[in-house]
């Protein structure tokens, strides 16, 4: 909320030294490029599943993948939010966050558990399988450091081209 008297969350953001050096918000590219991954590979696992169990396994392979894409950027989304608020604000969040997800997963089992028509050994598969895979698959794009968090960049300049740069 602004009010003339307190001014607006995002001047308050502003002031804060520790905020303003924070340019972005790394999760959310994260997740984003996590879940672009998901959707290339998502065919070839529904196709697999197909293959293996049928139209059932299909079905269970692609509510999986939904919920593996959803379980990311909501993860993602809600770091974000709660790191405009306060360090403590994204403990909250991390922490309920997973409780959270890992509450709708389960829910989500439960939903397709009853139905003839969805495979759940193929859901749960899918679900285990796509976490894992697509963490150790992004884990070699991400920058470590605190003066780069997030997404590396996609590719370094020449050595040239930096020298120019630096001149200029």
């Amino acid at each position: 909320m602004t009010t003339p008297e307190n001014g607006s969350r995002d001047d308050a953001l502003r002031s804060d030294p520790l905020r303003a050096r924070l340019p972005e918000d790394h999760e959310s590219r994260i997740a984003d490029h996590i879940v672009r991954r998901a959707l290339m590979i998502a065919p070839l696992v529904i196709v697999v599943s197909a293959l293996l169990g049928g139209k059932k396994s299909a079905i269970g392979a692609f509510l999986g993948v939904l919920v593996v894409c959803a379980n990311f950027l909501l993860s993602s989304r809600l770091i974000t939010w709660s790191a405009r608020i306060s360090p403590e604000a994204v403990s909250v969040a991390a922490i309920g966050g997973y409780v959270l997800r890992i509450a709708l997963i389960l829910l989500a089992v439960v939903a397709i558990s009853g139905r003839p028509s969805v495979s759940i050994a193929a859901f749960v598969i899918t679900v285990a399988g796509m976490h894992l895979g697509l963490l150790f698959w992004e884990m070699p794009s991400l920058s470590l450091t605190l003066g780069a968090p997030g997404l590396k960049p996609d590719a370094p300049l020449p050595i040239s081209q930096r020298v120019s740069k630096e001149e200029g």
